[in-house]
């Protein structure tokens, strides 16, 4: 933190939290101008053995190097060093370049940096809009899922509820609502049901509708227990299959789609099935693909934010060396002086490694930048 200060991400995310208080922009600006007055003050401490004197070139890269050492150990260290090392690296060169070939060292430098904040800005926007449109894939798959784990429930509870004697829907779940009673007809009371047509008749119309209103409520809890039992028996299968892992659950779907024949009347891709109680599904392949895509999403979104805290982290500390060399220096030569300072620093903090890792987090095997490595080695 003495090097970078606290990243704008880290005052959002305060922010956001329940009890944040919101800050207005001109507090905002404030707040990033101490920043970048305490960065430049800490580096002008760094810097002060070599431009007082204290040390000379060689033994001041041997002390960088070993507090590049110790800040490499810290997490993402090493990444965060690469990113310092080039803004240091890049301002004192360009610092130095204004006496050399008449400038046009500097100048080419200015437009190569003008390169590299362009690069930086244009990965943010690519790694935005990849989390994005992973995040709008995963909401597809997690929405399928789900559709298909309520068509399991419900066609369970419709095995529940005929089970229990109610006539049931396996699309809804619910039971059937029973045809309304009629009184018989005069010609079937003259064959035989005089005694049954008669008992209609003397039967009350409020007996009728408490009848009914039994036979509701009784349909309607058996609708909810079956529901409820449905839920529990889904729930522990998929809990099941989870721990069995993809593999098994890749098993059974072969073992279930040889045992039904194409084209009969129990095929049908991603259908829910109950053999003796258990449901069976297809559809495991696509809660391993929804928790995929989800665990994508969240990679993609942590590289999009390390990209933008490169670009907060370079902006800062462009400031902060900007300060550190025109604000009323002590003199030229103490001014070159910073700025050879500034270039032995940032090659030491490029050029850091982590001892202890063979690879750090976000960087591949073969050697390929982690994410921001562009920014830390561009």
């Amino acid at each position: 933190e003495p090097l970078v200060g606290a990243l704008k991400l880290a005052a959002m995310a305060s922010e956001s939290q329940p009890g944040g208080e919101d800050v207005s922009s001109a507090e905002a600006a404030f707040v990033q101008r101490r920043r970048e007055v305490q960065c430049a003050s800490n580096l002008k401490d760094l810097l002060e053995p070599f431009v007082a004197g204290h040390l000379d070139e060689e033994g001041f890269r041997q002390h960088v190097e070993q507090k590049a050492e110790a800040l490499a150990l810290t997490p993402f260290g090493e990444e965060l060093l690469h990113v310092i090392g080039y803004v240091y690296t890049l301002a004192g060169e360009k610092w130095l370049g204004r006496s050399d070939n008449l400038g046009l060292t500097a100048h080419l430098l200015v437009l190569k940096q003008r390169g590299h904040i362009l690069g930086n800005q244009a990965t943010v926007l690519g790694s935005g809009a990849k989390a994005w449109w992973t995040q709008r894939q995963a909401a597809k798959v997690a929405e399928k899922v789900e559709k298909a784990r309520l068509k399991k429930v419900r066609a369970r509870a419709a095995e529940l509820l005929e089970a229990q004697g109610f006539p049931a829907d396996p699309n809804t779940g619910k039971a059937l609502a029973p045809p309304d009673q009629k009184p018989p007809s005069p010609l079937s009371a003259a064959e035989g049901g005089k005694e049954e047509a008669g008992a209609f008749a003397s039967q009350a119309p409020q007996e009728r509708i408490k009848a009914a209103a039994r036979a509701d409520e009784e349909r309607q809890n058996a609708e909810k227990e079956a529901l409820e039992q449905a839920q529990k028996e889904v729930a522990a299968q998929e809990a099941e299959e989870a721990a069995a892992g993809p593999e098994a659950a890749g098993a059974e779907g072969e073992a279930a789609k040889g045992a039904t024949a194409p084209g009969s009347p129990d095929s049908g891709g991603g259908s829910a099935k109950s053999q003796g109680g258990r449901v069976t599904s297809s559809g495991s392949s696509s809660e391993a693909q929804a928790a995929a895509s989800q665990a994508k999403f969240m990679v993609q979104m942590l590289e999009t934010l390390w990209h933008i805290s490169v670009l907060d982290i370079e902006a800062t500390l462009r400031q902060a060396t900007h300060k550190l060399l025109h604000d009323k220096p002590p003199g030229p030569e103490a001014a070159n002086r910073r700025a050879r300072a500034l270039v032995i620093v940032g090659r030491a903090f490029a050029q850091a490694e982590c001892p202890d890792l063979e690879e750090q987090p976000g960087q591949g095997g073969d050697g390929s930048a982690a994410p921001g490595g562009e920014a830390g080695g561009a």
